[in-house]
């Protein structure tokens, strides 16, 4: 207590170890209190040597003590408390600034504090939600609902963390990872829980794509074979416990290599696109259809009675690819070969109806594409011999293994050799008891057919320039795959042969199939015009086998036509047959091509073609395929030189 002049006349012991020294802060709130006021402030003060300073609350009021005036003069020690509310402020500034979305909610769940992360994040102001449980406004969802957490903090005195779905007020749905403490103080006399959320929308969206990625196929986005190959097992078991068959699928595009190598890889992945749209099409929505990749796709088809109805289901998926794909103003016809297992038959696991099914779908390739097989346990055996057969010639290119012979060609009116078509001959052949057909095939999909193309048209070539020697000048033509296309300059390998030889580029013609006019790439059809301008004649084999013949016949310039020898075994049998082979005869002869027909065997298939006109022929009925010794006799004795065309090919079948 001090006097009217400010003199302390009673103090306590704490009131020493004060260091106030002049103190204007002190003098003027005594003036103030002298006058009747009563003064309150703060001040920090040094404690004893004054290494600490505390903070008072000092509180100055008037004091009588009889007629004396003075004042006393209170110093009250608020160091905790100022420490405990800037510990407050900092964490409250703390929660504000928080990356995180943040609420404080009462025991009720009812939210009673909400940090500006959360405005964000939602789109709710504080004033839409105080008050409100999370539940009642449908911002967060979790497996239980926000109460239930609560009390389950509330009883295991714990935290509690999980992944929930929230909506903002727009109704965006995020992804959040919750965390609901309780708060322990003893400053609180009520139940309160902080609730605060990352938003992991992004990280969770990456976590399914990359599921979604290892189940399914990127492009088509159906099941992949990992996927796939889960689905058959489970499919297995159910039918093990239950009873039934089912059946899997393996389907392969034929020849979509092609179809990708002259359109580009965008129309291929298009045209996948589509073939998945029409294949889901032809199934039931059990059925699982997956891509292993490139123009692979299986299918899993439960519950069917037998082969009979699995035939069935086939012949619907081969049905859809009937109408052609329109791509970019192109019409474009997609085949496909399937093959097919039975469970439990075929095999009892997922492995082994997978790789028989393959092993079917070879077969079905090779007996001509565009059909269906199912497994039997003969196949193993092809494909070893396939191969054996791939090995084997590999081997024999640029050996005596591999020759050629020739088949005479004849003037249906002259009855006099036109020429003679040059067919391959592999040693190889007989001893795996398959025909050259088959041998040319596997060559083209093992790629083996670009070196022996190569021989092929360096061997006819070789042939021609011996007989112009000798004073004949025949016309040879060689028959060119349609892999050839793709991976070699067809032009420039037939170029340097002449050159080479010295052979002009008009004794040769190119024979071609349709496979190779379907690409219609323009590689393609720059290096058939670039034959063309040398000289060297084009002729279309097969025809009437493939698609769009009358558009090939008028977009490129083609010389000469076979007719495919399968449409001359139904004359005198079949109508229809005979009406193709006369309309064919005619179409070309009215665009100025001449015809030849192969295959004829019979004097009634003979006759048939005489009578509509057709140029030339052959086949058995003249004479088998003749070694080049034995073909040179009919140079030298039976044929004028200077009428002499003989066709030359790499893939020739008797």
């Amino acid at each position: 207590m001090v006097d009217e002049k400010g003199r302390v006349v009673v103090a306590t012991e704490a009131w020493g170890q004060l260091q106030l020294g002049e103190d204007p802060e002190l003098q003027a709130g005594l003036w103030r209190v002298l006058t009747g006021e009563t003064s309150l402030f703060e001040r920090r003060l040094s404690v004893g040597s004054g290494e600490e300073r505390r903070c008072y609350r000092c509180v100055i009021t008037p004091a009588a003590d009889g007629h004396r005036a003075g004042a006393v003069i209170l110093h009250l020690d608020i160091t905790q408390e100022m420490r405990l509310m800037e510990a407050m402020r900092l964490q409250a500034a703390a929660l504000q600034s928080a990356g995180s979305a943040v609420f404080i909610t009462d025991g009720e769940g009812r939210i009673k504090w909400v940090n500006s992360e959360f405005e964000r994040l939602t789109g709710y102001s504080p004033g839409e939600v105080l008050g409100r449980t999370p539940d009642s406004v449908r911002l967060l969802c979790a497996d239980s609902r926000f109460e239930t957490i609560l009390n389950w903090t509330r009883e295991q005195g714990k935290r509690w963390t999980g992944e929930v779905t929230g909506w903002s007020k727009e109704g965006h749905p995020f992804t959040l990872q919750q965390t609901v403490s309780p708060i322990v103080s003893p400053s609180v006399d009520s139940d309160r829980f902080v609730v605060s959320h990352q938003d992991i929308s992004r990280h969770k969206q990456a976590q399914d794509r990359m599921l979604y990625m290892a189940e399914h196929d990127e492009l088509t986005g159906l099941w992949n074979r990992k996927t796939f190959c889960d689905r058959v097992t489970e499919a297995i078991e159910r039918h093990r416990r239950r009873g039934g068959k089912m059946a899997v699928l393996f389907l392969d595009l034929d020849r979509f290599k092609d179809t990708n190598d002259t359109l580009g890889h965008l129309v291929g992945d298009q045209m996948l696109l589509e073939i998945g749209r029409r294949l889901k099409e032809s199934l039931r929505e059990v059925d699982v259809l997956a891509r292993f990749g490139g123009d692979e796709f299986v299918a899993l088809v439960e519950d069917v009675e037998g082969r009979e109805s699995t035939a069935e289901i086939v012949g619907q998926i081969l049905q859809g690819f009937a109408r052609p794909i329109e791509l970019g103003g192109r019409m474009l016809f997609v085949t496909a070969s399937i093959g097919v297992t039975m469970f439990p038959e075929d095999g009892e696991t997922a492995e082994e109806l997978l790789r028989n099914s393959d092993l079917a779908m070879y077969r079905a390739k090779a007996e001509g594409r565009r059909a269906y097989c199912f497994y039997d346990h003969k196949l193993e055996a092809e494909i070893n011999q396939r191969v054996n057969v791939e090995r084997e010639l590999n081997r024999s290119v640029g050996t005596s293994d591999l020759w050629v012979v020739f088949q005479p060609q004849w003037n249906l009116k002259s009855k006099e050799l036109s020429g003679g078509e040059c067919l391959l001959r592999w040693e190889g052949a007989g001893r795996h008891g398959i025909s050259m057909g088959r041998v040319v095939s596997i060559a083209e999909e093992c790629g083996m057919i670009l070196p022996i193309g190569r021989w092929v048209i360096k061997e006819t070539v070789a042939h021609l320039a011996r007989w112009q020697r000798m004073g004949y000048a025949p016309r040879l033509s060689v028959n060119l795959s349609a892999v050839q296309f793709h991976h070699q300059d067809v032009f420039g390998i037939i170029s340097e042969a002449l050159e080479s030889y010295g052979v002009p580029a008009s004794s040769l013609k190119a024979e071609i199939t349709e496979s190779v006019l379907l690409q219609r790439s323009a590689r393609v059809k720059e290096t058939l015009e670039a034959l063309h301008q040398e000289g060297i004649g084009l002729i279309l084999d097969d025809f009437g086998t493939g698609y769009s013949s009358l558009t090939y016949l008028q977009q490129f310039p083609i010389e000469t036509v076979k007719i495919d020898a399968s449409f001359l075994r139904g004359i005198g049998r079949q109508k229809n047959d005979e009406a193709i082979v006369t309309g064919i005869i005619r179409m070309a002869h009215s665009l100025g091509q001449t015809v030849v027909a192969e295959g004829v065997e019979t004097e009634e298939q003979l006759e048939f073609l005489k009578n509509c006109g057709c140029d030339c022929g052959q086949g058995y009925l003249y004479s088998r395929p003749l070694s080049s010794d034995e073909f040179e006799l009919f140079l030298r004795s039976r044929t004028p030189p200077d009428i002499l065309t003989a066709s030359t090919s790499a893939g020739g079948q008797d």
